[in-house]
């Protein structure tokens, strides 16, 4: 299965969004802000990202661009 980080500033919407993946087989990361998971990008590939638009600090959309600059593909 697929390899996924979830990023959501919100615990309860991110942990619930990850155990559903889990379930489905998935190996699933969790990050709490868009800088927590820029560190995590840094170290591995995902095959999908999941997050918020809105939190504090790096948003969403700015958390999407700077992650097609890590992997363009």
């Amino acid at each position: 299965m697929a390899r996924i980080l979830v990023v959501d500033d919100e615990e309860g919407i991110r942990s619930f969004v990850a155990e559903c993946l889990a379930i489905e087989g998935h190996a699933v990361d969790e990050a709490a802000s868009g800088e927590h998971a820029l560190e995590s990008l840094s170290k591995s590939a995902y095959a999908l990202m999941i997050t918020d638009l809105h939190m504090p600090g790096i948003g969403g959309m700015e958390l999407l661009r700077r992650a097609r600059t890590l992997y363009p593909e």
